[in-house]
């Protein structure tokens, strides 16, 4: 299933990344759409297409860089 995800660093993580990529103190981290994402291994896997060359890429992040992931679904995904 695709979804969109968004993962929220841990300090100094989001600082270093928010830096590399001159964005300002608003920057938690990296946000996906049309993805999916594996858990294991000590790591949170984000695959995806890559924008430029439209190739299959990997992400990943390990737990302890990562302070929690948003999940975002569907309004029909969400059971009451």
């Amino acid at each position: 299933m695709s979804k969109t995800v968004e993962i929220i660093l841990k300090e100094p993580y989001r600082t270093n990344a928010a830096r590399k990529i001159n964005r300002g103190k608003e920057y938690a981290g990296p946000t996906f759409t049309d993805c999916k994402v594996k858990y294991g291994n000590g790591v949170v896997q984000v695959g995806c297409k890559d924008l430029e060359t439209g190739e299959a890429v990997v992400y990943s992040y390990p737990y302890d860089t990562v302070a929690r992931i948003k999940e975002y679904a569907a309004a029909e995904e969400v059971q009451e």
